[in-house]
């Protein structure tokens, strides 16, 4: 899977070698390639691909390039998609034909890979830069709307600010009505205290003064899609009612382009769309929207008679009537403001008066010299000292004790010298009664309305009980940390005790099972290896319980084929598979399934499953059935069933065989060996894999375990070891005799080893690190296994790193041998230059098989 993609191309080609090519070569620069081998299937692929790029080949079966790159330049969706011609056909006359149907660029077969590169490199940036172009012309066309338009409402207002000044010209002949209607209208703001009051006596002046024959108002909420409304079925005598309607989704944009949210008065024939909301039985009518907040806008509709002419002196007067009434709700809004501020003010010191009473919160103010101006209540409780007794009388430093006040000075100087906001700074602080307390202080320098420093204000908390408390947590910690190492050392040593003993008990059976000469003595060794491999099995499983229950197991990302990791798994059950005489078969819609996990991990949770599968199984087989999911396009899990004919397990005991020491079977009369770590082991894998694990199982017929495993988790981190490689291109002829060095401290161990590796060469044994050099100075070595820990002296670090110094021996491959078997060990090893990692007990074939594949030896 490729990481950092520099865009997608599409190649589109009926050679196979063109196309491998161009597929390895691209990916390797960091570009998705998809792959068409024919015309038709491009066409039928490319919106679903949608490429940066297309390489197209002239000669292909079934339509020729010339035909799909028509057909290409005909779908509007892809049409601007660059598309380069691959041709072996050198004439002019197939070149012009090339750019005449839309192709931009072609390159000659053979291919130089350099040049299509080169080319699809450049036709990628031409795209984005044509792109970001086409962006800027769309930014600089709407800059130069907005200024239009800006240029627009300037001339606008000009206008209109022409036209008020020779209305305000002829307003003179009314001038002592207007003034009138405008006086009351403005001591009527300045009585009225709600928004229905106001308008209520707004509408009686302007009716009873201009003689109008109706009128209502209301109060519209553009946001709400919903309208008050207060007005009168007949004379205007009567009292107003009050309705509140429904209007839908008005065109509120229209509106505001008629001037309803600025103030403008709208007459009826502007109104066409919404005219039946607002005529109330009146043909003419005109609405004076007084410009508010928000989305909310009182409004005043006059209607009058048919033949009624409004001239320019009332509309005048109406503007100006509206304009003092959006002056009044605006005034009547800040009031109310105002009253609810203050209202919130004195509950907020009655707050906070209750809560300084209550809490253990000590506020205080000081002047620039850092005297106390001002400390609440809580002092008293806090600090001992009563409010009176610190106020002008005390300063910071009266609190601190003889021995430490340094950290006092740190928040003083941070707060009075450099004037900087302090937070959460922890003192020591001296009560009344002599005690010390922690506290937590904070503070922000305060300056008047010239920026002059004047002083500083903050709190301080006690926390000396969380004081106590956390230095409690840390003392907890460091003694369960302890407890920790210890443990890990423990294991770690438990793990080399054991191993190194085993690797010489396991390593003789084997002998003795393959060389032993009689049937009775090969059947002892098979049985003592057997018996060796159970105790094997059981310190693996503890120990690896044990990591993972201390998450201790960091994952290894990298990318395998799952379904190559299950065949290795069949490999290693093949001898339980055999002894049971089953079947085991895996099935697989698709040889590569790629993943990007631990492969480690992910092989020991599955193998531990099937090993149950096989072991709990007495007659017919196991199957694993692989399913690829794909979610939204993308694959997003693999699910994998390991299906079993075996005994089956109650529904009761469906939990139960999670748990770690658990089986199904127990007691002095359990049927099964074993510990009953292995499910255990593979669910805590799974938490870990974020893998989800569902059991199906019937007594007697057998059980379905499900996996459901992510094809990615984390990103894959570059460990790979490459500065020690072990080089087959120079062992591609294997040497007829081979010299190899094992340097073990055990003589069992190394004997063991001895005998497994003499057919590869003469095998050269060595107790230590400082024999081990100077054995190596005498002749050259084509293999060193190195033990880790080789008792006194260096240990098998140390000696690869001095071995690693001789020029001859920088690339020789050196082979860890240890009985420290985790993952991490392997991990630590490799990184510190190891190329090849065996865990004791070493088995014979894992030894044989490692070194043929050191020596190329088929």
């Amino acid at each position: 899977m490729i990481r950092n993609v520099k865009g997608k191309v599409f190649v589109v080609d009926d050679t196979p070698s063109t196309v491998g090519l161009l597929r390895e070569t691209l990916e390797q620069e960091g570009y998705r390639v998809f792959i068409a081998t024919s015309g038709d299937k491009a066409v039928d692929r490319v919106e679903q691909i949608m490429p940066d790029v297309i390489l197209l080949d002239v000669l292909m079966p079934g339509i020729d390039g010339f035909e799909t790159c028509r057909r290409l330049k005909s779908n509007e969706k892809v049409k601007d998609i660059p598309i380069l011609f691959m041709t072996g056909l050198s004439a002019i006359e197939s070149k012009v034909k090339g750019f005449q149907v839309g192709a931009i660029d072609y390159v000659t077969k053979p291919i130089e890979i350099d040049e299509v590169l080169s080319r699809i490199r450049t036709h990628i940036s031409l795209k984005k830069i044509q792109t970001e172009l086409l962006s800027k012309n769309v930014e600089l066309q709407n800059e130069i709307n907005e200024r239009e338009n800006a240029e627009n409402k300037i001339k606008e207002l000009n206008q209109n600010l022409e036209k008020r000044v020779n209305s305000r010209t002829q307003e003179l002949a009314k001038v002592n009505r207007t003034l009138r209607i405008l006086s009351d209208v403005n001591h009527l703001i300045v009585r009225s205290n709600f928004e229905e009051e106001l308008l209520e006596s707004a509408v009686k002046i302007i009716i009873d003064s201009a003689g109008y024959k109706n009128a209502l108002f209301g109060i519209l909420d553009s946001k709400l899609y919903s309208m008050k409304i207060w007005y009168k079925e007949a004379a205007p005598s009567q009292e107003y009612k009050e309705e509140s309607i429904s209007i839908g989704r008005i065109d509120v944009d229209e509106l505001n382009n008629l001037g309803f949210f600025k103030g403008n008065l709208i007459t009826s024939e502007k109104l066409a769309s919404v005219t039946k909301i607002f005529n109330n039985g009146f043909k003419n009518f005109i609405l004076l929207p007084l410009l508010h907040y928000n989305t909310r806008v009182p409004f005043i509709i006059i209607y009058f008679e048919e033949n009624f002419l409004l001239d320019k002196d009332e509309l005048i007067m109406l503007t100006e009537v509206a304009e003092d009434l959006s002056f009044g709700f605006k005034s009547l809004k800040e009031r109310s403001e105002l009253e609810d501020a203050d209202k919130q003010l004195r509950e907020t010191e009655i707050l906070f008066q209750q809560v300084s009473q209550q809490s253990q919160v000590v506020v205080w103010s000081v002047d620039k010299e850092g005297n106390f101006q001002f400390i609440s209540e809580t002092a008293f409780k806090v600090l001992g000292f009563r409010p009176d007794e610190v106020q002008s009388k005390m300063n910071f430093f009266d609190f601190v004790p003889d021995d430490d006040s340094d950290e006092i000075k740190k928040f003083v100087r941070k707060l009075i010298i450099q004037r900087k906001e302090v937070r959460d700074h922890e003192v020591k602080l001296l009560t009344k009664s002599k005690s010390i307390i922690w506290a937590s202080c904070s503070g922000f320098p305060i300056f008047d309305k010239n920026g002059k420093f004047c002083g500083g204000r903050g709190s301080l908390l006690n926390v000396t009980e969380r004081k106590k408390m956390i230095d409690e947590l840390i003392n907890s910690k460091e003694v369960a940390e302890h407890a920790s190492r210890l443990k890990d050392t423990l294991l770690s040593n438990l793990s080399h005790e054991f191993r190194t003993p085993l690797n010489g008990i396991l390593g003789f059976a084997q002998l003795l099972e393959e060389d032993g000469g009689s049937d009775p003595i090969k059947l002892m060794g098979s049985k003592i290896r057997l018996s060796g491999l159970r105790l094997l099995n059981t310190l693996n499983s503890v120990l690896t319980l044990t990591e993972l229950e201390s998450r201790r197991s960091s994952l290894s990302i990298t990318e395998f084929n799952l379904v190559e990791l299950l065949s290795e798994i069949k490999v290693s059950l093949h001898s339980l598979i055999m002894e049971h005489e089953l079947s085991f078969n895996i099935e697989s819609a698709e040889e590569l399934v790629e993943i990007i996990s631990d492969e480690s991990l992910l092989r020991k949770m599955i193998y531990n499953i099937a090993e149950n599968a096989v072991r709990f199984t007495h007659s017919g087989g196991v199957r694993i059935k692989v399913t690829v999911s794909t979610v939204t396009g993308q694959n997003d899990f693999v699910t994998i069933a390991i299906i079993d004919s075996g005994i089956g397990i109650k529904k009761e005991d469906h939990n139960l065989i999670f748990k770690e020491f658990r089986q199904a079977s127990e007691g002095y009369r359990r049927h099964y060996e074993g510990l009953g770590l292995g499910l255990n082991i593979s669910q805590k894998i799974a938490e870990i894999l974020k893998t989800e694990i569902t059991l199906e199982s019937e007594v007697g017929i057998g059980s379905t375990f499900t996996l459901k495993i992510p094809r990615q988790i984390g990103e894959i981190k570059d460990g790979s070891n490459s500065s020690n490689p072990s080089n087959k291109e120079e062992s591609a002829v294997p040497k007829l005799v081979n010299e190899i060095m094992v340097i073990e401290d055990n003589p069992i161990n190394a004997e063991v080893l001895q005998w497994f590796l003499s057919k590869f060469g003469n095998v050269t044994t060595s107790m230590n690190g400082e024999t081990a050099l100077s054995l190596s100075n005498e002749k050259i070595y084509d293999l060193f296994l190195i033990d880790i820990n080789l008792g006194k002296g260096m240990d098998g670090i140390e000696l690869l790193n001095k071995l690693r110094i001789n020029p001859l021996y920088q690339n020789t491959p050196m082979v860890a041998v240890t009985g420290y078997a985790s993952d991490l060990n392997k991990k630590e090893l490799i990184e510190k230059g190891f190329n090849h990692f065996l865990a004791k007990p070493v088995a014979k074939n894992e030894v044989i098989n490692l070194v043929k594949d050191i020596f190329n030896i088929e």
